[in-house]
């Protein structure tokens, strides 16, 4: 083989391995796409979650105070003046509550 050739075939091999990189290259970014979509369906699904526990949580006080009315443990004043002394909720609840 003549210097040409040798020189030649360095160059395909080099091409070959550069092609063989690239393609891993895109199928590493084509799983880091799938990974990060999928992050965001599992942040998304953890706030739905959230969301429904803290439903949940609020109807339970709701309820512990329709029952503590109705056994006449305490009166809607009762509550009332307890959610007085409590004072406004904290800022970042009250923009959340819509205030």
């Amino acid at each position: 083989m003549d210097f040409y050739q040798n020189q030649e075939a360095k160059k395909r091999k080099a091409l070959a391995e550069i092609a063989s990189l690239v393609d891993e290259a895109y199928q590493l970014n084509k799983q880091r796409e799938s990974i990060q979509k999928r992050l965001a369906e599992i942040d998304e699904a953890v706030a739905v979650r959230e969301s429904a526990i803290m439903t949940i949580e609020q109807v339970q006080r709701d309820f512990n105070s329709y029952l503590a009315v109705k056994e006449n443990a305490v009166t809607l004043d009762d509550i009332k003046k307890g959610v007085e002394a409590a004072g406004p909720p904290p800022p970042a609840l009250e923009k959340d509550m819509g205030g």
